[in-house]
């Protein structure tokens, strides 16, 4: 989906992503430990909003298909899940944030050459 894009284009990592290069990262245990820690949280509260993005979707089908729907429950329902979007895409940046402060300026530029930034 391209949550975290920006984030990856403007040298700020992401967890899971440096977990999966840690050998060619040089990555000390410390920073795997703390790196799973955070690629964890992330995950915890992505897949949280995502169940919660799929219930709401599902009651917007629902309202569109029972014929029902108007203007403003149709809208109240749309910027519900415009919400929880957003809330996911800060959970997947921020990890990316969090990541950053981790690692060295070095590995950083190891990280963007081996993902081909």
């Amino acid at each position: 989906m391209g949550l975290a894009k920006a984030a990856e284009l403007n040298h700020f990592p992401g967890p899971k992503h440096v977990l999966d290069l840690s050998k060619e990262l040089n990555l000390s245990q410390a920073q795997i430990d703390t790196t799973e820690k955070i690629f964890g949280m992330m995950k915890e509260k992505a897949v949280y909003l995502g169940k919660i993005i799929i219930e709401k979707e599902k009651q917007l089908e629902q309202l569109l298909s029972s014929g029902k729907a108007d203007e403003e429950s149709v809208r109240n329902l749309v910027m519900e899940i415009a919400e929880y979007q957003g809330e996911l895409r800060f959970t997947h940046l921020n990890s990316h944030i969090q990541q950053k402060g981790i690692l060295t300026s070095d590995q950083i530029l190891t990280y963007e050459s081996l993902r081909g930034y």
